[in-house]
């Protein structure tokens, strides 16, 4: 497992940051941008509305610091009042853009991540707050410098 994690933190980039020193705003760009790099490396294709959507709740998460991952009752509301769009479109959008990484994901690549160890070993159709979970725990490692988070979902 310990291989499949550092394939998976190598798709992230590799500058280090001091966040104290950045603002609030600033944290969140950077929060922001790491995590769209690390999900057009692990195959999302930026043309799904599911991509927006599941770049936002992970942003989310991480700037947040949350420990626990409620997706009905804090991150799809979160998508819906941004989008104006119905909860359903986006659990569907972000269904449709997890397949699509994973199907894509495999046709490219060769080595295996943590994400898509997560995505094919955990359930045929997995949740999407366990794929959730395993990107964010990827980006808040990377971005606090921290082994573990641990996510509860």
């Amino acid at each position: 497992m310990d291989n499949i994690v550092i394939t998976a933190q190598s798709n992230i980039s590799n500058a280090s940051y001091d966040l104290d020193k950045l603002s609030d705003q600033d944290r969140f760009r950077l929060i922001e941008n790491e995590v769209f790099i690390f999900m057009i490396n692990i195959s999302f294709n930026s043309m799904y509305k599911g991509f927006k959507y599941f770049k936002d709740i992970i942003t989310y998460i991480v700037f947040h610091k949350l420990k626990e991952i409620n997706l009905s009752k804090e991150l799809y509301p979160y998508i819906c009042k941004k989008y104006n769009i119905s909860e359903v479109m986006v659990e569907k959008s972000l269904r449709l853009a997890i397949e699509q990484a994973s199907c894509s994901y495999n046709t490219k690549r060769d080595d295996k991540s943590y994400v898509h160890n997560c995505i094919k070993t955990l359930y045929m159709k997995p949740q999407n707050k366990n794929v959730i979970a395993c990107v964010a725990d990827i980006i808040y490692n990377k971005i606090y410098n921290q082994k573990s988070y641990d996510f509860n979902y």
